[in-house]
């Protein structure tokens, strides 16, 4: 199974918009799932302080995450900006492009304005943080399954 991990960026804080999807990346290590991280051979010292450019042009960067998305079979859509005042659109997009492509979505967020709102009416489950959601074993659940079911 392959796992996208959709989630803001920023030059600033890019530690911490990194150190969720490290874990992920972990907890999964020694499994048949392969995580999907837009960070993937991303120079970060290119990344600027925004978090909107880097060594690669615009369509390069949205042409290999939309690619990354559609190839997924689940996409984790980690909310939270990192005390940043910018709006995840990238996220956001990357969230709308599963849905589309009718991908379950595990969204991180404690915020009501993503839990309570009708296009987010198809989210498979919210978590409040990684660690709730890796303890959960939802991921585990589709693997089995849906990606790896044998009958």
């Amino acid at each position: 199974m392959k796992i996208y991990l959709a989630g803001y960026i920023d030059g600033r804080n890019i530690i911490s918009c990194t150190e969720w999807r490290k874990a992920v990346a972990k907890y999964y290590h020694d499994s048949n799932i392969t995580v999907l991280d837009p960070l993937n051979g991303k120079d970060f010292s290119k990344i600027t302080s925004d978090g909107l450019k880097s060594n690669r042009t615009p369509d390069c960067i949205l042409t290999r995450d939309m690619m990354s998305v559609y190839q997924a079979d689940l996409l984790i859509a980690n909310m939270n900006r990192f005390g940043c005042e910018r709006v995840s659109v990238g996220t956001i997009s990357e969230v709308a492009w599963a849905i589309w492509a009718d991908k379950p979505v595990i969204m991180i967020t404690d915020e009501d304005q993503y839990k309570q709102h009708p296009f987010y009416s198809r989210i498979a489950a919210f978590y409040p943080d990684v660690n709730s959601l890796l303890e959960d074993g939802i991921i585990d659940y589709y693997n089995k399954g849906v990606i790896n079911a044998v009958y």
